[in-house]
Parts: structure tokens; sequence; C-alpha cells
């Protein structure tokens, strides 16, 4: 009989290893991939890379979910793993007008609330706000901001 963390085989999961397919870490990946995925292709250009090194940071977070999870921040070290996936699948490649922030990429360009960028990140949502207040205000052209939150002059740019 499977342990209550662990799942049997399922198609959607297939990938994982058997020790892996534990439901923490299924929750946390539905959680995370589409935003993952967004961001990784402002910063990628194209979809299907993106995908891919998103994929690539999941199977490397899978492999080592539980020392994931003994860390102070799970989150933070899920965001590590997909900016070094990021950095392999991008070749030097430099999108052009991207903003420079990954706080304003997911904040500013997706949209995404503060607190889901704090989760992502594995951060505190009061600092994400803080680091969002100081990057709006020293960036030589700040962003439209798509989200709805913790953007007080958004109505002005």
């Amino acid at each position: 009989m499977a342990r209550p963390d662990h799942l049997p085989p399922s198609p959607r999961f297939a990938w994982l290893p058997p020790g892996a397919r534990r439901l923490d870490f299924m929750v946390f990946y539905d959680q995370a991939h589409l935003p993952y995925v967004r961001y990784a292709q402002t910063r990628l250009g194209r979809l299907s890379v993106a995908r891919e090194a998103v994929e690539a940071a999941f199977a490397d977070l899978a492999s080592d979910w539980p020392r994931a999870l003994s860390s102070p921040r799970a989150p933070a070290m899920a965001w590590e793993l997909l900016q070094r996936a990021i950095a392999r699948h991008a070749v030097a490649r430099v999108l052009p007008g991207a903003p420079p922030h990954e706080l304003m990429v997911l904040h500013c360009g997706l949209g995404l609330p503060t607190d889901t960028v704090a989760y992502l990140l594995g951060r505190d949502p009061l600092t994400v706000k803080a680091h969002l207040a100081v990057a709006r205000r020293t960036a030589a052209h700040p962003p439209h901001c798509a989200a709805e939150d913790a953007c007080p002059d958004r109505s002005t740019r």
C-alpha cells in the first residue's frame, strides 16, 4: 500500500522518479509551473525554450525535493534552480526592453500579485514590496504595471 505522502504513478507526473511522486511536490509544481513558464518566456523569448528550462528546473528540484523541504524555504531553492536552468538555456540571449529586475518581470510584466511573487521566490511579502518600490523608483523607464497591488503610481505610467 502506498504511503499517504507518495502517490501511485500518474500519466501527468510519469517523468518523476517513484521516490519523488510526493503530493507536496506535485502541489508545488501545480502552483508554480505556469508562473515559472511565463517568467522564463520573458527571459528566453520562446515558449518552447521556456518550457524546456522550467521542466529542467523541476527535474532538478524533484531529485533533491527532501533537501528542499528541509531547507528554510523550499520555493527559494526552486527559484534558484529555475534561474540556473534559464541561464543554461539562454545561451547569452538578451531580450531588448525586458525589465532587468526579476521582481518587476513577475509583478509588473506578468501581473502576479506580490504575495504570489513572494511565494514563488521563497521571500517575505514585505521584502518583495520594498524591493519593488525601490526598483520602480530607480528604473530609468519603469514598465507599465499589469498587477493590481503595490504599484500606487501605475495609473500615471
